[in-house]
């Protein structure tokens, strides 16, 4: 194996506008991811792996396997996809989750997904 065989790298961003939107955090996600892809020329099925981080605004049991689902990358058995809630540690806790995916699992391309769309939340509770 090679000297970088388990090194990982942040390769991509993606960001969506921010502001009062009329999408889900699942959408907000998924445009994300897509612009997280674009960034670094990688295609969906790059992927081997990913992890993703429940919004507190429109919540899914698990929520990797939800997005997962939605965008395509499962069902498949080549794919390793957690949900990561540790509050507001959990984008931190996600990139440790997928270096360990790199390192132990053999994995290539991780995706690392978080979104809330907490603005469309009720206030008035």
């Amino acid at each position: 194996m090679g000297r970088f065989a388990h090194t990982c790298r942040i390769v991509g961003t993606g960001m969506t506008r921010l502001g009062k939107r009329s999408l889900t955090a699942t959408e907000l996600m998924q445009e994300a991811l897509e612009k997280a892809l674009q960034s670094c020329r990688l295609e969906l099925r790059d992927l081997d792996g990913l992890v993703a981080v429940p919004s507190l605004s429109h919540p899914h049991f698990m929520e990797a396997h939800y997005l997962a689902t939605r965008v395509g990358l499962l069902p498949a058995s080549d794919r390793v996809v957690r949900t990561i809630d540790t509050g507001g540690a959990g984008p931190i806790t996600a990139l440790l989750e997928a270096r360990r995916m790199i390192i132990n699992e053999h994995c290539q391309a991780v995706a690392v997904v978080a979104g809330d769309a907490v603005s469309s939340m009720d206030t008035k509770s």
